[in-house]
């Protein structure tokens, strides 16, 4: 249903992965593979290299494990991913934490506050689509990559290493570790977006500039705004006739930094605010000019 909402003119087909004969041989029908994951529970990433060991290109966002998986540019495409920095999601853990909130619903809070940029993604699909030959030498590069770097032998090899190097750190480190200035009070309930700093390519922090996307704010956000995907958790944003404002004082402000538009609601709401403005760049209605790269980034 979402689907035929979101985007009526793409002819959607859903299969069932759990037969096997849909399971093995789908990949042999497809051109393009392609996984945006927003969810910090992927880690890793098996489907992007069952994709490429059976000569795909892929689509994926740059996101946590998928860049040990791919090779941006030679096996496929990364495309930019945005979520919020440490600091607006202690809530979010507190929530799960106390267990009012499973498991899923907190990974769903943080996937909420997570968004890929849409325009580099369409780039990305129209330029493989465009180009028959292009698409062939990222399948074959791929296929290669899988093989050399991800079959079992080369697997195992690469535990034996990892089993020898934590021998030597347990022979060395103290037994119990300390804890680390400023850790949280609970060390497994984290505010998501410090535990997984390192996941996007940029923090959407307050020096990130943004900027309405013409139109988006009128009959888009007005289809999509009560779609159970993308609002089962309105807790954790502004109010409806808020989200309004904040959208008209953007409006006046034009391209500006977060820090301008958070300036304009008052603040014991700025926080809200803040996640806020996260939410409405995953639905694509605000668009993000320039953000901070992720630690190590």
């Amino acid at each position: 249903e979402s689907a035929r909402t979101i985007c009526p003119s793409i002819n959607a087909i859903f299969l069932d992965g759990r037969d096997r004969h849909v399971r093995e041989t789908i990949w042999y029908a497809a051109d393009i593979f392609t996984s945006l994951s927003d969810n910090i529970q992927e880690t890793f990433g098996l489907t992007p290299l069952e994709a490429m060991a059976t000569g795909l290109p892929v689509v994926v966002t740059d996101w946590n494990g998928y860049r040990d998986t791919i090779i941006d540019g030679e096996t496929g495409i990364a495309v930019p991913t945005v979520s919020l920095p440490p600091g607006l999601g202690g809530d979010i853990a507190f929530r799960h934490a106390a267990g009012l909130d499973s498991y899923d619903r907190y990974l769903g809070h943080a996937s909420l506050c997570t968004s890929v940029d849409a325009g580099a993604c369409a780039k990305a699909f129209l330029r493989l689509i465009d180009d028959a030959d292009l698409r062939r030498r990222m399948g074959e590069a791929g296929r290669r990559h899988a093989n050399e770097k991800f079959d079992w032998p080369v697997v195992i090899a690469s535990y034996q290493a990892l089993w020898d190097s934590l021998a030597a750190r347990r022979r060395s480190a103290a037994i119990i570790a300390p804890r680390p200035d400023k850790g949280p009070a609970h060390p497994l309930r984290n505010d998501p977006f410090a535990l997984f700093a390192g996941y996007p390519t940029a923090l959407l922090d307050g020096k990130a500039r943004i900027a309405l996307n013409p139109g988006a704010a009128g009959t888009w956000f007005k289809a999509i705004r009560q779609n159970p995907i993308v609002s089962f958790a309105p807790y954790l944003f502004l109010s409806g006739e808020k989200i309004d404002k904040l959208l008209s004082e953007l409006g006046e402000l034009g391209e500006c930094e977060i820090d301008a538009l958070l300036n304009r609601v008052p603040a014991e709401n700025r926080g809200l605010a803040h996640r806020t403005v996260a939410w409405l760049t995953k639905l694509n209605v605000i668009r993000v000019v320039s953000a901070r790269k992720r630690v190590g980034g």
